[in-house]
């Protein structure tokens, strides 16, 4: 039987878990390699970090946000949206 606290902290956890796939907040960040010394990390770590949670990165082009699949020096402002999130 278990104890009444482990069924507790298990409940917790579960609730815990559909929040976070509840919330998937959309991200807008600026990523210039330039960060790299203040934050001690690439851009492409945050990136990839955001990748594996499932975010796709889009950048403002032409009137319009535009997937794109790696930061550049053509941009510094970068949207990150999750396809939970997408209507």
């Amino acid at each position: 039987m278990k104890k009444w606290s482990e069924v507790r902290a298990r409940a917790r956890l579960d609730e815990q878990q559909v929040a976070e796939h509840r919330r998937r907040p959309t991200l807008l960040l600026e990523i210039e390699a330039r960060h790299r010394a203040k934050y001690h990390t690439d851009p492409v770590d945050v990136t990839d970090w955001l990748a594996e949670r499932g975010y796709g990165m889009r950048t403002w082009r032409n009137g319009d946000w535009h997937a794109i699949d790696r930061v550049t020096t053509a941009s510094r402002n970068y949207l990150f949206t999750h396809p939970d999130r997408l209507s």
